[in-house]
Formats: C-alpha cells, sequence, structure tokens
C-alpha cells in the first residue's frame, strides 16, 4: 500500500513537471500585429525565436552581433527590452555606481541593459561562491534601486 502511494506521488509530480515545460515551450503562432511591431522596432535582427510566455509574446535575436530579449502584447505593443553587455560598454556612472557599492568585490556573471518605456535601468548578475548570488538593478545615472 505504502509503495503504491509513493509511486501514485512519484508519478502525479512527473506529470505536472512535464505540464510546466510544455506549457512553457509550447508554441503558440503570434499575432502578426506583434510581428509588424518587432520588424518595425527591431529591423536588422537576426536569428529570431520566438516564445510565449503566459500569453505574452516574447522573442529572443541577435541584434548588432549582440544577444537581445523583448517581450510585447498580443496587440503589439513593446514592453521590455534587455542587450546583454559588457561592464566596458556601461555607462561611467553605472560602472562607477558599482565601484562604489558594498558589492565592489563580488564577481560580475552577467549584465544587461534594460530598456523599457520609463527609461534604461542596468541589471548586474554577482554572486560571491555558490550560496550568494544577488541581482543589482542600477539607473542609468549609477543609483542602486534593487540589490
Amino acid at each position: 500500500m505504502k509503495s503504491l502511494r509513493n509511486f501514485l506521488i512519484a508519478s502525479m509530480g512527473t506529470f505536472l513537471a512535464m505540464i510546466h515545460v510544455s506549457a512553457k515551450a509550447q508554441f503558440v503562432e503570434v499575432p502578426t500585429v506583434v510581428v509588424k511591431a518587432f520588424d518595425v522596432k527591431f529591423p536588422d535582427a537576426k536569428e529570431v525565436n520566438w516564445q510565449h510566455n503566459i500569453g505574452k509574446p516574447e522573442v529572443k535575436f541577435k541584434n548588432d552581433n549582440k544577444d537581445y530579449w523583448a517581450r510585447f502584447t498580443n496587440k503589439g505593443v513593446w514592453e521590455a527590452s534587455e542587450i546583454k553587455t559588457t561592464m566596458e560598454e556601461l555607462p561611467a556612472e553605472v560602472q562607477d555606481g558599482f565601484h562604489k557599492s558594498k558589492y565592489t568585490e563580488w564577481p560580475i556573471k552577467d549584465i544587461k541593459k534594460v530598456e523599457k518605456p520609463e527609461g534604461v535601468t542596468y541589471k548586474l548578475n554577482i554572486s560571491k561562491g555558490t550560496l550568494s548570488s544577488r541581482t543589482l538593478v542600477f539607473s542609468d545615472k549609477g543609483k542602486l534601486l534593487k540589490d
């Protein structure tokens, strides 16, 4: 009886995990209005790969040899973009803000420029060892907004 219960619990867990993975990976046709909005905003995009995340079209692509990610509404309204970047490409104010923060000794794992209609921020993923990691968010003026 106990082994049957364990089998049923394991089976249910596997089933739920498969549903979660397939829901994220399932491709739904991107509305034409979204594709047109994307083409206008990013006319030089290459290696375009569309996905849906909870009904919002997301796209990964390359532009100017950089990795991009963008999200639109189903009506074609651009919501956000992220561009992988390097420390050298950050504005001097953001570099200065990081170097003046208490995290200046933490190794940087990943940097992204985040563009939204309301403005630009920069996300720095940092990690100190295997158990301590953070995502720092800086304004374009170098102010630490989130740690």
